[in-house]
């Protein structure tokens, strides 16, 4: 898979909110999304993911055993494969995950980092559908580039230039920045290997047809920049070779 993955990048298929858990139950407190699942009645969450696990039995994704108890209930192995990229999303020391808003909808992307320049992405949906690949770093840096700013016409930026600084504990951001349609709230997370505490930063692009606008929190406030489609890339590839200091 991996080496796979190192000439170009590896689709490895789609899973559910409720098909991840049913798989991996630790999964339902990580920190990747579940906004269908998380909508379930807790009463009904069992019959849920013993349905999940039942229509991945019958997509040849999971071996299904016989198990004592209530025929609900199911048991058996998953697919290797599943099984690998469930682990590659939860044995790594480092996450960055994106939050977009465009209009009504809301998606989120997920890189985590693996072997040597490789990175496991993860795309989720609004209705909890969770897309993986497998590829390089300049391939995800370029890719979430574009998902941060999907509108926008690059070769006619106006925004470039434009900066101002909001201090601490302003209620809004300024005027030209709140108007853009399309908001992507960008977090890492990392977790101390000896202490095991988690720590966080972020950043944000907001983004219309003809704009990019930077905001990166400082001491006193978050400063706010215009872009062009340079400094985006420059953005997530500092993101992603933070992060890759990170877990060494």
């Amino acid at each position: 898979m991996f080496v796979a993955a190192e000439d170009q990048p590896l689709e490895l298929g789609s899973l559910t909110d409720e098909e991840i858990v049913a798989l991996d139950p630790a999964a339902e407190s990580g920190i990747a999304p579940l906004p269908w699942l998380s909508s379930v009645p807790a009463e009904s969450k069992a019959a849920v993911l013993a349905t999940a696990l039942r229509g991945l039995a019958a997509r040849g994704l999971y071996q299904a055993l016989p198990a004592a108890g209530p025929p609900a209930r199911l048991a058996g192995e998953a697919d290797g494969r599943l099984l690998a990229v469930l682990s590659m999303r939860s044995t790594v020391p480092a996450v960055i995950i994106a939050e977009r808003h465009r209009d009504a909808a809301v998606e989120w992307a997920l890189l985590y980092p693996q072997h040597s320049d490789l990175w496991l992405h993860e795309v989720v949906t609004g209705n909890g559908i969770h897309t993986f690949a497998l590829g390089r770093t300049s391939h995800w840096v370029a890719e979430l580039a574009r998902w941060c700013a999907p509108d926008t016409n690059t070769t006619h930026l106006r925004s470039d230039g434009y900066l101002v600084h909001l201090p601490a504990g302003a209620v809004e951001g300024p005027r030209m920045v709140v108007s853009c349609p399309v908001t992507s709230i960008i977090t890492q997370f990392t977790v101390d290997r000896a202490s095991n505490a988690v720590t966080e930063s972020w950043s944000a692009v907001h983004s219309s047809t003809e704009e990019i606008y930077l905001a990166s929190p400082d001491s006193d406030g978050v400063n706010y920049h215009g872009c062009i489609e340079g400094d985006l890339l420059r953005h997530w590839e500092e993101l992603t070779v933070r992060t890759t200091d990170q877990r060494k």
